[in-house]
């Protein structure tokens, strides 16, 4: 029953662009520092 239930997420997850998403996330830790850089004023 596990697998069965393991599999349909890992298809419902293929399916939906996940692997997409994975490789938009993706990257060097300091590539997303510069990329998401907060400026905060106090």
């Amino acid at each position: 029953m596990f697998l069965l239930l393991a599999a349909s997420l890992v298809v419902r997850f293929l399916r939906s662009g996940g692997p997409a998403m994975l490789r938009m996330m993706g990257g060097s830790p300091d590539q997303g520092e510069q990329a998401h850089e907060h400026h905060h004023h106090h």
